[in-house]
């Protein structure tokens, strides 16, 4: 499957909701605590997403084919859940999902937030993930991502986890 990462725009936004709202029903499906128990569209209203547009935070990976939104992110430059660890420059991933069923999704979007992470000089990408989910773990694991420590935020504990970008 061939992909476009860019910014995200204003009208990417109803993709990107029901890419959310898709994975927070399958988060309750597979029995994650992720998203599905933190009132996560009470966090994040789409106000939220309209200024992570607005700031230029939001990124989504586009089917070449069909225009599709396959996967979201938004990166930041600073994060509080990493408070123990600022210094390098970073960029921090939040909010990434992959629409169901776009296979393979996932990694390309990482992919693509470590060569960008590494075209704007940063040292790292770190993210965070659900600290009671193996498969999610074993995943970063996989893809290098090192343990950096966890972080609690309300009912959400996380993993921290980070990657030394290429320059």
């Amino acid at each position: 499957m061939d992909y476009e990462f860019k910014p995200g725009e204003l009208t990417d936004l109803p993709q990107v909701y029901d890419i959310i709202d898709e994975r927070i029903h399958w988060m309750d499906q597979v029995g994650i605590k992720q998203w599905n128990v933190t009132d996560y569209w009470d966090c994040y209203p789409e106000s939220y997403y309209k200024k992570a547009v607005s700031n230029g935070n939001l990124y989504v990976l586009k089917r070449k084919d069909t225009g599709l939104v396959a996967s979201v992110a938004v990166l930041y430059e600073e994060d509080a859940r990493w408070q123990a660890k600022q210094g390098p420059a970073a960029y921090y991933v939040h909010h990434l999902a992959t629409r169901l069923g776009e296979k393979g999704a996932g990694k390309v979007m990482v992919d693509c937030c470590e060569k960008l992470a590494a075209a704007r000089g940063k040292e790292y990408l770190r993210l965070d993930c659900a600290i009671d989910n193996p498969k999610i773990n074993a995943y970063y694991d996989g893809l290098r991502y090192d343990y950096a420590g966890t972080c609690v935020d309300g009912k959400y504990e996380g993993n921290l986890r980070e990657k030394r970008v290429e320059q």
